[in-house]
């Protein structure tokens, strides 16, 4: 049997994910995303829900486990990944920025040396012409 992986998972399967992460717990207020691939003859499955900013983490964190768990006990369902955020507003340039400044790299130090002597060597800063134990008395 020919099986697409990544295919989308047909409308009403979506729908069923929407139905039962929102009736999962009062405590979740919206579903932003749901999400299904195929991967095999089941899908993987990718779920984000909105819940109160205030919420502890232990309490979003147990929600979340919960209802991961529910969708992967659905009869195609190989694997569910559910995300927790408290809005439903995504600026892709900000949600994705680094977090510091990217810096362009330095170059190794046995590069830079390497081209110091691949001069010529009247263009070398050589400290033997400097010597002052090398002139002769």
């Amino acid at each position: 049997m020919w099986l697409l992986v990544g295919k989308s998972a047909p409308q009403e399967f979506l729908n069923k994910l929407v139905y039962v992460a929102v009736t999962h717990d009062p405590r979740i207020l919206m579903i932003d995303t749901a999400r299904a691939y195929s991967a095999g003859e089941k899908y993987y499955v990718e779920v984000d829900i909105i819940m109160a900013q205030e919420e502890t983490l232990k309490v979003t964190h147990d929600v979340s486990q919960t209802l991961q768990r529910k969708l992967e006990g659905l009869a195609d369902v190989e694997r569910a990944f559910v995300h927790v955020d408290y809005d439903d507003l995504h600026d892709i340039f900000e949600e994705h920025k680094p977090l510091y400044e990217i810096q362009e790299p330095k170059v190794p130090i046995y590069e830079r040396v390497r081209e110091r002597f691949k001069r010529q060597p009247n263009e070398r800063e050589d400290v033997a012409d400097t010597n002052p134990t090398s002139s002769s008395a």
